[in-house]
C-alpha cells in the first residue's frame, strides 16, 4: 500500500516486482545516481564502518544474535515507481543500522547503503522493504517489509536491533553474559493516507484496533484459533479483516 503519494502508485509497483525474475549480478549505476550514500563512495573498512556505532569487529563477531534478519546477501532490485533503478545487485538489510546494504566488489570493505527515500522500493529476494515515515515506530521510521499487500490496510512488519554489551560477573555466584544484538519486531497496518496503527500481541487490545468489525474479527480468532503472536496467524487475520471492508 505504502507509496510517497498515494496506495494507487504502490499498486502499480508491488505486481511489476512479483512478476519479475531475479538472477545474481553486478550493480551498474550512473555517475550521477543518487541511491548511495558517501559511505561506498568513501570505500571504508568494515572496521571503521563498526567504529561508527562505538564497537569493534571483534564486539560484532563474538555477539549472539545477528544485526541482519538475513545474513547472506541475496540477488535483489531497487524501483522508483514503477521503474527499475538497477541491475540484479547483491542486497540484504541490516536491523541494527537499518539500511539496505550492497555488497562491497573487494573483500574488506564496508557494504554501501541505499539512500534512504520513501520513493525507493527495494526487493530482496522474495521479500520487498519500503522506506516508510512513522511517529509510531520507536525509530519514528525507517524500512519496513512488506507482509502482505491488501485493498484497505497493508501489513507491515518493523525489525529492530540494538546492541547489549558483555557483561561480567562480578561475583563468583553470578555469570558472565556475552554481548548480544537483541531483535524486536513489531507489526502495522497502514492505509492509504500513510497512517499507521501499531497490532498488539494481546488479544483484546488488537481487536480494538480492528473496532470496525470487532465482532466478526473476534470470532475469527476463536474459529480459527489465531494466536497474534504468530505471523502467519497474523497474516490470516488482517487477510479477513480486510475482506470485511
Amino acid at each position: 500500500m505504502y507509496s510517497s503519494t498515494n496506495k494507487s502508485r504502490q499498486k502499480k509497483v508491488l505486481p511489476l516486482i512479483g512478476l519479475l525474475l531475479f538472477l545474481s549480478g553486478f550493480v551498474v549505476f550512473g555517475q550521477d545516481d543518487f541511491y548511495y550514500t558517501r559511505i561506498q563512495e568513501k570505500k571504508i573498512s568494515i572496521e571503521q564502518y563498526w567504529e561508527g556505532f562505538n564497537l569493534t569487529q571483534e564486539m560484532v563477531d563474538n555477539a549472539n544474535g545477528s544485526p541482519y534478519p538475513t545474513k547472506d546477501f541475496l540477488p535483489g532490485r531497487l524501483y522508483k515507481d514503477t521503474e527499475t533503478v538497477s541491475t540484479t545487485i547483491p542486497l540484504r538489510y541490516n536491523a541494527f543500522s537499518d539500511e539496505i546494504e550492497v555488497k562491497p566488489s573487494e573483500k574488506g570493505l564496508a557494504p554501501a547503503s541505499i539512500k534512504k527515500d520513501p520513493d525507493i522500493f527495494a526487493k530482496i529476494g522474495n521479500e520487498i522493504y519500503i522506506y516508510a515515515e512513522n511517529n509510531r515506530s520507536r525509530n519514528g521510521g525507517g524500512y519496513f517489509k512488506m507482509l502482505k499487500d491488501l485493498p484497505v490496510y497493508d501489513l507491515l512488519k518493523k525489525v529492530d536491533v540494538g546492541f547489549r554489551p558483555a557483561e561480567y560477573a562480578k561475583t563468583s555466584y553470578a555469570k558472565d553474559k556475552p554481548a548480544q544484538f537483541i531483535s524486536t519486531t513489531t507489526y502495522f497496518l497502514t492505509d492509504d493516507l500513510g497512517n499507521f496503527y501499531e497490532l498488539p500481541k494481546n488479544k483484546s487490545k488488537l481487536l480494538k484496533v480492528m473496532s470496525a468489525k470487532e465482532l466478526e474479527v473476534k470470532a475469527f480468532m476463536k474459529k480459527n484459533k489465531i494466536d497474534p503472536s504468530k505471523e502467519d496467524d497474523l497474516i490470516q487475520l488482517v487477510t479477513y479483516f480486510n475482506s470485511l471492508l
